[in-house]
């Protein structure tokens, strides 16, 4: 102890509270100057709700593309169906007129189940296009093909009808393709709603 503090006892005391308020004051400045330095302090806590915020955005348009693919696959197959719908019955009334005249000219048996005239026009698409051809490809033989092309059913008539029933099976295969790109998209957009 110093000889002031001797002399005065109260005086050290005050000397020491007043270096403790320094070191204190000195730990606090350069605590606050640290903290103030670093701008990235609590980065980590901001950070991760962006990051959330990100992410909820991600998915939320995730699942809008998948709705969207999905009316558009929807859209696809509507067409699809119409344009197989055309083709199947454009065919169907060909043949049927063919099958008239063809009525008309053969009535010999071999003649007749040659060209099914003894079979009724089947309901099943690919059913039908297989009865068509045999019936077009067998009147494509003489003598009927001379018969035949008199009345308008030549062989480049008849060509053309094959090549009807082969536009029949594409419609029909681009038809089944667009249902099952429309039942993958509705899965999809599923998928996408249950994660979300």
């Amino acid at each position: 102890m110093s000889q002031i503090s001797a002399v005065h006892p109260n005086v050290g005391g005050a000397v020491r509270n007043r270096e403790r308020a320094r070191s204190t004051a000195g730990r606090r400045s350069g605590a606050s100057k640290t903290s103030s330095e670093d701008p990235f302090g609590n980065l980590g806590v901001e950070t991760g709700a962006e990051l959330c915020t990100v992410d909820r955005l991600a998915v939320r348009r995730a699942v809008q593309e998948a709705n969207a693919a999905r009316h558009q696959a929807a859209a696809s197959q509507r067409q699809a169906a119409d344009e197989f719908a055309e083709t199947l019955a454009l065919a169907q009334a060909i043949y049927l007129d063919f099958r008239a005249v063809a009525n008309a000219l053969f009535l010999e048996r071999r003649d007749r189940v040659a060209l099914g005239l003894y079979n009724r026009p089947p309901v099943d698409a690919r059913a039908f296009v297989k009865m068509a051809r045999n019936a077009y490809r067998a009147a494509l033989e003489e003598p009927r093909l001379n018969r035949l092309a008199y009345y308008g059913y030549d062989a480049a008539v008849l060509q053309n009808a094959l090549d009807g029933l082969t536009a029949v099976l594409m419609a029909r295969q681009e038809l089944v393709n667009a249902m099952s790109r429309t039942t993958e998209a509705m899965v999809a957009y599923a998928s996408m709603r249950k994660a979300a």
